[in-house]
């Protein structure tokens, strides 16, 4: 249902191949790279998350639950 999100979210994060990218949505370099950080640790490969209108972020199942908090904190400056 990402096709969904990316029409409902004003932002859409994919992780294809290890790396991170904005599908929808602007963030600061400096976002985009700790995100990547974050992700590498975690050895995401594939994933996608994507931000509501209301700021809740919403993560795809590839995104394991361990780095879920990380990346929210990450996020909660947006």
């Amino acid at each position: 249902m990402l096709w969904l999100d990316k029409l409902l979210h004003p932002t859409v994060l994919i992780i294809e191949d290890g790396t991170l990218r904005a599908a929808k949505g602007k963030l600061s370099s400096k976002t985009l790279r700790d995100l990547q950080s974050i992700s590498s640790d975690h050895k995401i490969a594939r994933g996608s998350l994507s931000i509501d209108g209301a700021g809740r972020v919403h993560f795809y199942k590839e995104v394991p639950e361990d780095a879920h908090q990380s990346i929210r904190n990450i996020l909660i400056n947006l």
